[in-house]
């Protein structure tokens, strides 16, 4: 009995000893494996590389077809949403920064047009929109001072080193100090549009030239979508964002840009 049983008890501590050592080791190296993708960025959420898009700018702006086509809440119901739109029957403009909703419509003050900014989603819907979800931005800093004929080149070739497909639509966004902007909150007929009929001087936009100061660009760069995510002759449909020392929500009809404003492209 006494030689049978001797070698019974080393074994299953033995076999106890390794087990628990196995798991041990087991907890340690899934634990060092999440750290490591954490500080490699590899469990970061990154962009999907689609754009999303209601109604184009042949129907909405050319056609008349002006009628909401998908709801504020129904846009920002996914997390990261950057976007720009116009609210349905071309009453304004629509800016989405990282889920912020921002509207802009021209209302009469003291006998006067002015556009009147606010904060929040709408209970309108938009007749046109462009939207991507965003969660992780790379950035540069733009070097020199850039013209408004150079400014798509430049986003152009930037996405092009970052790796991405620029024949395809992606987002994306500038900060810093802009010069020279031109830009408007439309108000029922689209001011670029040179067949429009301009209608009444109740309809007229509102227009601001020559503007400078610091703000945000959010918008899109799509090549070869003239009529439908852009207007013609051009690879970009941009808002602005200004929100000091007064809120500004328009239209970009041209914009130059400061030396060190920063350029934001989606990592994918």
């Amino acid at each position: 009995m006494t030689a049978t049983n001797e070698p019974i008890l080393p074994l299953r501590t033995t076999t106890t000893y390794g087990v628990t050592s196995w798991m041990k080791t087991m907890r340690l190296t899934g634990w060092l494996v999440c750290v490591l993708a954490l500080l490699s960025g590899c469990g970061s959420p990154r962009w999907d590389g689609r754009v999303e898009s209601w109604g184009d700018m042949r129907q909405v702006m050319r056609e008349g077809q002006t009628e909401a086509r998908v709801s504020m809440s129904q846009v920002l119901a996914k997390p990261h949403a950057f976007g720009v739109g116009a609210v349905e029957g071309l009453h304004g403009e629509i800016l989405i920064e990282d889920g912020r909703c921002w509207t802009a419509e021209v209302v009469s003050e003291s006998g006067r047009p002015i556009a009147q900014v606010r904060e929040g989603v709408q209970s309108r819907g938009a007749t046109l929109m462009v939207v991507a979800y965003v969660p992780k931005w790379s950035e540069s800093i733009v070097a020199r001072a850039l013209t408004s004929d150079e400014l798509e080149a430049y986003i152009r070739d930037a996405a092009m080193r970052s790796g991405i497909d620029t024949t395809r639509p992606f987002p994306f966004v500038i900060e810093g100090e802009l010069r020279n902007l031109s830009a408007h909150v439309i108000n029922g007929y689209c001011p670029m549009n040179q067949e429009a009929d301009v209608g009444s001087s109740e309809s007229q936009p509102v227009r601001f030239d020559g503007v400078a100061g610091n703000g945000k660009l959010i918008g899109i760069y799509a090549e070869n979508s003239a009529g439908e995510l852009t207007h013609h002759g051009s690879s970009t449909h941009v808002h602005v964002l200004v929100e000091s020392p007064f809120a500004m929500v328009a239209h970009v009809e041209a914009v130059a840009l400061a030396p060190g404003a920063k350029l934001r492209l989606p990592m994918r």
